[in-house]
């Protein structure tokens, strides 16, 4: 799983940075799906994507990485 905010900056960018190194491995004619809610938005603010977002959600920010 990914960590969540509430663990430290350390633990994260050790996830991030293992996720990148088994993607870099994969060799370039491949192709590389990764699945999940890594970046997934949280919070009450939905302004302008109230379609896809709905009205509710939990307080929290965002990480802010993403996957190469």
């Amino acid at each position: 799983y990914a960590p969540t905010n509430e663990a430290t900056e350390e633990v994260k960018d050790d996830f991030y940075d293992q996720l990148q190194m088994v993607l870099e491995q994969v060799p370039c004619r491949d192709v590389k799906i990764v699945m999940g809610d890594m970046n997934a938005k949280v919070g009450m603010e939905n302004t302008g994507i109230k379609e896809v977002m709905g009205k509710h959600g939990a307080r929290a920010e965002r990480s802010g990485r993403k996957v190469r």
